[in-house]
């Protein structure tokens, strides 16, 4: 098959890792990179594909090859993505450095990918920070309803 533009390629790699082809997507981006540039687009497909099909490893790599290229500044979207990412592949710790090392400011997107991920594995004091960091993006009038969620979540009444 042949690929023309960016956007087939990232079209392709998506219709793969949907189809549960995430290796076959892998080996595909390779070979793409021998004609063009990979766009976040590329990236954020890529890492959520691995992320769905349980291939930690290769998503791990691929975040990391990104994280190591000053000149891409990813966007918030990304980080959202890579914090799931290093949760479920038992990196919790290092999903939560993530927000230090961020080249741009988190938002709800990460504050709540972060906070998910410190409520499934029971780090109620990470949620501590994360509930005081992410209430100052909540738009004030919807701040009492994000806590009441916060508080059953954290009593076990209700889930993210």
């Amino acid at each position: 098959m042949e690929l023309k533009t960016i956007v087939t390629c990232n079209q392709y790699f998506n219709a793969l890792i949907v189809g549960d082809c995430a290796k076959e997507a892998l080996q595909a981006f390779y070979n793409l990179e021998k004609g063009y540039k990979p766009t976040m687009s590329t990236y954020v497909t890529l890492i959520s594909g691995y992320t769905h099909c349980d291939l930690y490893a290769e998503g791990i790599a691929l975040y990391e090859r990104l994280h190591k290229d000053k000149t891409i500044i990813p966007p918030i979207k990304f980080y959202g993505v890579a914090i799931n990412l290093h949760y479920k592949s038992d990196m919790f710790d290092h999903a939560f450095t993530l927000i230090e090392t961020m080249r741009v400011e988190p938002n709800m997107v990460v504050w709540n990918a972060i906070l998910s991920a410190s409520i499934s594995v029971g780090q109620h004091d990470i949620v501590e920070v994360v509930i005081k960091n992410s209430l100052e993006e909540v738009n004030p009038r919807k701040r009492f309803g994000y806590g009441q969620d916060v508080s059953k979540i954290l009593r076990g009444d209700e889930e993210l």
